[in-house]
């Protein structure tokens, strides 16, 4: 027997329109995020009526994947930014794709320049810079390929990230503030945390507690971080068991 289950009765329904060129969105329960080619991200309420406007900020970049992080209170994005390379064909252009987070993104302006710091390289420059500027900031997420997918944990605040042969997982060092009023930018910090190879040609990526899982076209593959002391670390060496910087990986299909 089939039972078929109705979906589209909504409490209610509203529709605003705007005139952007949207790349990318994403929302969470009380705000949705909409970035646009001019390298702008527009915030809009979901609690009020009318979707009213509520802020915007400036992005290095064109966003072409968004999402709030929300246990950081951060907006994280990939972005993509083209670079010239001389060669004897001619010039050519090549597509570069970063990802970044955004903090204190709601007391943005628009028109100043983003300051941007190197995740786990620089939180004492931000520290000092703090006392000077505003609190709008991007953490560049320093990596050595092409980002095409990435997933924050809404838990632990941490970031997945991944190209087609790699991909790197990276954990907070910084404050988890459960006011984003009270979100210090510069006790914010990103460390790397472990680099994996798959097997498979990596289309997503998805990190959730203690799992991490990605799927090629085919094949889905799911990681379970297990953390361990120093001496379980060697006892599961010698019993053939894989692990890396205390951690041990446990594999399913």
């Amino acid at each position: 027997m089939v039972r078929v289950l109705l979906f589209h009765y909504f409490k209610s329904q509203r529709v605003f329109f705007d005139s952007y060129q949207r790349t990318t969105l994403a929302s969470t329960k009380d705000y949705l995020f909409l970035s646009t080619g001019e390298m702008k991200v527009f915030v809009y309420s979901l609690e009020q009526p009318n979707f009213p406007l509520l802020c915007q900020f400036p992005t290095m970049s064109k966003p072409v994947r968004l999402m709030c992080n929300e246990k950081a209170k951060c907006v994280v994005t990939i972005e993509s930014s083209s670079k010239r390379r001389n060669s004897r064909a001619g010039s050519k252009a090549k597509v570069c794709k970063n990802a970044r987070a955004y903090f204190n993104w709601f007391k943005a302006n628009p028109d100043e320049a983003v300051r941007t710091y190197v995740a786990g390289h620089s939180r004492f420059q931000r520290q000092e810079a703090e006392v000077n500027c505003r609190a709008f900031l991007a953490l560049e997420i320093p990596t050595q390929f092409n980002v095409s997918s990435i997933s924050c944990c809404p838990t632990s605040g941490n970031i997945a990230m991944a190209s087609e042969k790699k991909v790197s997982v990276f954990r907070w060092n910084g404050d988890l503030s459960s006011d984003v009023s009270e979100t210090s930018a510069a006790s914010q910090d990103l460390e790397h945390f472990l680099d994996i190879e798959p097997s498979m040609v990596v289309k997503e990526v998805v990190l959730a507690d203690s799992y991490l899982a990605f799927r090629s076209n085919l094949d889905v593959q799911i990681l379970k971080f297990v953390f361990t002391s120093e001496g379980e670390s060697a006892s599961s060496s010698r019993s053939g068991k894989s692990t890396s910087s205390g951690v041990a990986l446990q594999t399913r299909y």
